[in-house]
Formats: C-alpha cells, structure tokens, sequence
C-alpha cells in the first residue's frame, strides 16, 4: 500500500507545484518511462473472475524516427502483464517490460494512472514501468509472478539494471507517525 500512496503523493505534489508528473515520480521510484502515445485499440474479455485482453498504442509521429510510428502492445488479465513493441516480423519484437515489474498507463495530459477498465480510443498516454520487489524477481518469485506463470512465452527481463540498488518504498506509518 506505501507504494500506491507515494506514487499518488508524487503525482499530487507535482500537480500542485505545476510540474511534470512523470519526471516527478520517475525519479522518486525505481523506474522508467518506456512508451509515449496514443491508445488505438482496446479489447477486453470479462470471465472466470478476470478481465483480460491488451491495449495497442502507437507512437505520436512527431516523436517517431524517420516518420515510423511505433506500436506497442500491453496485455492484461487485471493488470498489465507485459508491453511488447512491435516489429516489422515476430521475431523483431521487443519485450519492453512484463510483470513482476509494475506496468502503468499515466494520461499524458495530467498524470492520472488509468485501470484497465479506463483505457479508451484516442487517450493520449505515457507508460511507464516500475521495478518489482527483489522477493519477486527471485526464481520462487517469478514461478508465482513472472511472465510464465500467465501463459505467456519468454522469460522475465527486468526493466532496471539489476546492478543497481532497489530503494524499497519507505511505509507510510514511518514517514509520518508522531513518536
């Protein structure tokens, strides 16, 4: 719950003293910005307790190489699972992020994170992807929690170099309990 409630703190703060809200919260937690674009498909299927389906965006043009827009697609089944961008052929895909790691749709416009039932044509959004947990990168974590464990066909790839430190998030009771 910490972490849901700086994430909502940082992209508060941020409004408030009108600044970005992706630059503020990317640089008080452990991720990176992975995708800037425009939702253009949607499909959600509803059964067995679980809503899955993907969300495809493609790049905004005047941030495409070469006039190329870029597609990217997210799937989900309650969460997101993972954010592949498309190549030309299978084989060229690239698999930007997938879970442990937190996967999240900002609107590009102000911030707000966007549940999947959120996600619409034309939302113009950025995405992003936060580190997972060190407990859930382990092999028993990953059996539970990684790419495999939702059917999906490749192996976890972590969206921060594993080098670098993971700063868990301080818990809220810490940060403002009165002693």
């Amino acid at each position: 719950m910490s972490i849901a409630w700086q994430i909502g703190r940082s992209i508060a703060l941020s409004r408030a003293l009108k600044q970005d809200p992706i630059s503020s919260l990317l640089s008080s937690e452990n991720g990176i910005l992975i995708f800037s674009g425009k939702i253009i498909s949607v499909t959600r299927m509803v059964g067995e307790g679980f809503t899955r389906g993907n969300v495809i965006l493609e790049s905004f043009s005047e941030e495409a190489s070469n006039s190329t827009k870029r597609t990217l697609v997210i799937d989900f089944e309650n969460e997101n699972l993972s954010a592949i961008l498309k190549g030309k052929e299978e084989e060229d895909d690239e698999v930007l992020a997938s879970c442990p790691d937190l996967i999240t749709i900002l609107d590009k416009a102000n911030g707000a994170p966007l549940g999947i039932s959120d996600y619409k044509y034309g939302l113009r959004v950025n995405v992003i992807a936060l580190r997972a947990p060190p407990v859930w990168t382990t092999e028993r974590g990953l059996e539970m929690g990684g790419p495999r464990a939702f059917g999906l066909d490749f192996d976890y790839k972590p969206v921060v170099d594993a080098d670098i430190e993971y700063i868990p998030p301080k818990s809220v009771w810490d940060l403002f309990s009165e002693e």
